[in-house]
């Protein structure tokens, strides 16, 4: 797709929030297709403030350096005009396609109703600049990290399957998972205490 054809595929909200952020000149995108052992240690900060905030796990920062290792992570962030960072993304690179890995964003306590929304636009920009980003790198697709599985209840994750669905494209099922079947990694299993394969 073209990058008129990918706009387009958005649903109208999307394409107004991103539409004024460009207009109005809100944010600043920055991708970062080669991070640094800086740049991480600057998303480490940021992870663990949006993990407490909102009550989950912090990202994986040794997954994170393997992967970095192996040349196989690209992460991008969205400022506002005095610097603050608003969203962050981190994508796992395959020769496929790169998926979304980690999505965090600010810690702003007491935030008003305007700053949300402002946050709400600021991260559709990062998904548009970033697939377009990622387009020019010769990806064609762009995975947005899995959908739930429709059967919760969770207004949560209901919500960011929703959000995804904003961008268009289309559900695919993918089959992703770790085979343990060497000596090492079956080594690596018996001292994490899991059961033996």
């Amino acid at each position: 797709m073209s990058p008129e054809e990918i706009f387009s595929s958005y649903n109208d909200s999307t394409r107004n929030y991103i539409n004024h952020v460009v207009k109005n000149d809100l944010c600043i995108h920055e991708f970062v297709a080669e991070p640094t052992e800086s740049d991480l240690t600057r998303l480490q900060v940021y992870s663990n403030e949006f993990a407490a905030r909102m009550g989950i796990p912090a990202v994986n920062m040794n997954y994170l350096r393997a992967l970095n290792k192996a040349k196989r992570l690209n992460m991008s962030y969205v400022y506002d005009k005095n610097k603050v960072m608003l969203i962050g993304h981190g994508y796992r690179l395959s020769r496929i396609r790169p998926e979304l890995a980690y999505s965090i964003g600010t810690f702003e306590p007491d935030v008003s109703k305007e700053r949300m929304k402002m946050l709400s636009k600021a991260n559709r920009y990062s998904h548009y600049k970033d697939m377009l980003q990622l387009k020019s790198m010769g990806f064609d697709s762009y995975d947005f990290g899995g959908l739930s599985d429709g059967l919760s209840d969770n207004e949560k994750w209901n919500h960011i399957d929703e959000f995804k669905t904003y961008f268009g494209g289309s559900v695919r099922v993918y089959y992703n998972s770790i085979l343990y079947n060497t000596i090492k990694s079956k080594t690596y299993l018996k001292l994490r205490g899991a059961p033996a394969l």
